[in-house]
């Protein structure tokens, strides 16, 4: 058998992708940092780490930081609209803010706090091929992300992405 050297890099990239992945599903990554629970987006906050592996050519070490975060969920008052446009969406279960009454659009979105621009506002689910219902955003959000939406359904956002040019909704 040849010995084949394997550079420090490699290595710390290699401890780093493991440890990682040992940890899920109980720990999810959003944005750099691992935060502990599956339903953590239910709940609005929960315990997060961030970890470090170095590698040298005599030891490995490992850095944690440690930290409780919050999340807070969009709010239709947070896209500054009107209050007469915001006294008649709420007044109305069918009620429908669009983009030219949201003055503040921009918001972050996860798992990798991405920038995106929300362009609507709705009580119900819009209608879109693929996702007809709230429970297909669920699944959807469980196996592409590994995290569990709350099964209340809110309000829903429709989010405009400038990267990929794709609509997503919440």
């Amino acid at each position: 058998m040849r010995q084949v050297g394997v550079s420090e890099g490699i290595l710390q990239t290699c401890y780093q992708f493991s440890l990682t992945a040992r940890l899920a599903p109980k720990w999810n990554v959003v944005s750099g940092w691992l935060v502990q629970g599956m339903e953590f987006l239910s709940t609005g906050r929960s315990h997060a780490v961030v970890l470090e592996v170095g590698v040298t050519r005599t030891e490995i070490t490992l850095s944690v930081r440690v930290s409780r975060i919050n999340f807070n969920f969009l709010q239709v008052s947070d896209m500054e609209v009107s209050v007469s446009t915001l006294g008649a969406f709420l007044s109305d279960p069918r009620g429908v803010i669009r983009e030219t009454s949201i003055y503040q659009n921009r918001c972050v979105l996860l798992p990798n706090l991405t920038v995106g621009y929300v362009f609507s506002a709705n009580h119900q689910l819009p209608s879109s091929p693929e996702f007809p219902t709230y429970d297909s955003i669920r699944l959807h959000w469980k196996k592409q992300h590994g995290m569990i939406l709350p099964e209340k359904q809110g309000l829903f956002f429709q989010i405009f992405f400038k990267s990929n040019s794709r609509t997503f909704f919440r």
